[in-house]
């Protein structure tokens, strides 16, 4: 007689036994997606930085200066604060 469903070791719900090639064909996954991980991070990266570079380009090709943007958000800034007064 079972005092306790837990009793029961038919229904033992353990962990399958890990073999040394489940191991190493889960090693060789990892290791594969950390290195489509770092590809992307690298083409990220690159596309980010050639972004930045293509604002820069056409910032200098519409005559737009740092100074200018810092002028127009301070001007925006200040247009906000009048609104909410």
């Amino acid at each position: 007689m079972k005092n306790h469903p837990c009793d029961d070791h038919e229904t033992d719900e353990e962990e399958p036994e890990m073999t040394p090639e489940s191991t190493a064909e889960q090693d060789l996954r990892l290791a594969e997606f950390r290195a489509r991980c770092a590809r992307m991070r690298e083409n990220t990266e690159r596309e980010l930085a050639r972004l930045a570079q293509h604002r820069a380009d056409v910032r200098v090709q519409i005559g737009i200066t740092s100074a200018t943007m810092e002028q127009w958000k301070l001007e925006h800034q200040q247009m906000l604060r009048d609104s909410q007064q």
